[in-house]
C-alpha cells in the first residue's frame, strides 16, 4: 500500500521483477491481480524477525545464486498527540516499526545484496524512506520525528559500514504525501511534484549521480556513494 505499492508499479513498469513485502493476504492477492507474475508477494511483518528471515530465504531460493538488485525499507507508522500524553508502549511501537523494522529487514537481506560473496552479480542498493519530520521535528509528532531521525542516522552509519562491500544506501525524505497524509510532494529539483514511491523506485534504478541527489561532504573520501533525496 502507499509508497511501497507506488514503488512496485514504477519498477515493474521498467521491467523489474519485484518481491513485495505485505502483512495481509488481501494485499498480496491485490498485487498479483494488478501486476501478475512480475510481483512476488512476501507475507511478513517487519517487527517479526523470524518471518523476515524466512522471507529472505525465500528470495534467496528464487534468485538462484544471484544478487538482489535493491531493497526499499518503507514500512512506517506514527501516532499523533503531545508527547507528555503518549503512552510509552505506543512510542515503542513506532520505533519498533520505523527503526527496528528497518534494522531487521536490512540484516536479513544485506547478504543478498552482495555482502555474501558466494552470490554472482553486481551488488545491490538499499533505499530507506525517512521523512522531513526526522530533520525538522513536528509538534504532536515527537515519536515519529525521533524514529525517522534515528533511521537517518542508521542510513549514514550503514553507508560507512558497507562501503567496502559495494552496497549503496540511500534515503528519501518525503513530506506529506498521497497515501492518506496529503495530496502530493513537490520535489526540490525543478519544483516537480513526485510521489515518494516513484522516488524510491528511481533511487533503485538510477546509477551514478542525479540532480535530485547530493553527495554529503562528511562522507567524502571514504568510498561511499551515499546520496540523500530532498522532498518538500
Amino acid at each position: 500500500t502507499g509508497i511501497g505499492r507506488a514503488a512496485v508499479k514504477v519498477l515493474i513498469g521498467h521491467g523489474w521483477r519485484v518481491f513485495a513485502g505485505v502483512r495481509k493476504r488481501a494485499d498480496a492477492d491485490s498485487l498479483r491481480q494488478e501486476f501478475g507474475d512480475q510481483v512476488v508477494p512476501l507475507l511478513f511483518d517487519v517487527t517479526e524477525a523470524s518471518a523476515v528471515r524466512a522471507a529472505a530465504e525465500e528470495v534467496r531460493a528464487k534468485l538462484g545464486g544471484h544478487t538482489l538488485k535493491g531493497l526499499v525499507n518503507n514500512a512506517g507508522m506514527g501516532s499523533g498527540g503531545p508527547l507528555m500524553h503518549q503512552p510509552l508502549d505506543e512510542i515503542r511501537r513506532v520505533f519498533e516499526v520505523n527503526v527496528f523494522g528497518a534494522v531487521t529487514v536490512s540484516q536479513a537481506f544485506i547478504p543478498l545484496l552482495g555482502a555474501d560473496k558466494s552470490l554472482s552479480g553486481e551488488p545491490g542498493r538499499i533505499v530507506n524512506i525517512t521523512s522531513v519530520s526526522g530533520i525538522m521535528g513536528n509538534a504532536g509528532q515527537a515519536n515519529y520525528s525521533a524514529a525517522k531521525a534515528g533511521m537517518i542516522g542508521l542510513t549514514k552509519s550503514l553507508a560507512r559500514e558497507f562501503a567496502s562491500r559495494g552496497v549503496d544506501r540511500e534515503r528519501g525524505r518525503p513530506g506529506l504525501h498521497k497515501d492518506g497524509h496529503d495530496h502530493g510532494i513537490r520535489g526540490q529539483a525543478g519544483n516537480r511534484r513526485e510521489d515518494p514511491g516513484a522516488g524510491a523506485a528511481k533511487a533503485l534504478r538510477r546509477g551514478g549521480r542525479h540532480r535530485q541527489h547530493v553527495r554529503l561532504p562528511v562522507l567524502r573520501g571514504v568510498g561511499v556513494r551515499y546520496r540523500t533525496s530532498f522532498y518538500r
